[in-house]
């Protein structure tokens, strides 16, 4: 995967237009699989990544790629990275609205694409929720 999105960005010209530059992104469960691979893509066309994951040292090895592929294309040291790692739980809702504001100051901009792909698995999903709306559940 890192191969791909630095042939992507290292074999291209530098004076392309990016199709996502100006744009900021979440990625959640960035640390590693499809996650990883689109946050990879995702900064391989110039848009600015925030990767979340709970694991810290997977989601801040992604933030470097992304950061370091860019200063390659741009040949010079950014001033403002264009990816953050952020260890972050997404079940806990209560923190996501200023994880929201962080990000956006961080990467200078709102968010314009959100990547919800951190796999979150809840035991008896069906009968919390249907308890929650009244819902009979067979048993």
């Amino acid at each position: 995967m890192y191969q791909a999105a630095q042939s992507q960005l290292g074999g291209q010209d530098a004076t392309r237009p990016l199709r996502l530059e100006g744009q900021v992104a979440i990625v959640t469960g960035a640390g590693r699989g499809i996650g990883r691979a689109i946050a990879l893509a995702l900064g391989a066309e110039g848009a600015s990544v925030a990767c979340i994951s709970r694991t810290e040292t997977e989601i801040q090895a992604i933030a470097n790629e992304i950061n370091e592929l860019n200063s390659q294309r741009l040949g010079e040291a950014q001033e403002n990275p264009r990816a953050v790692a952020i260890v972050y739980d997404v079940t806990d809702i209560i923190g996501i609205p200023p994880l929201v504001a962080s990000i956006e100051s961080q990467l200078g901009g709102p968010i314009t694409i959100l990547i919800n792909n951190a796999g979150i698995a809840f035991v008896n999903a069906l009968e919390t929720l249907a308890s929650m709306i009244d819902l009979p559940v067979p048993q």
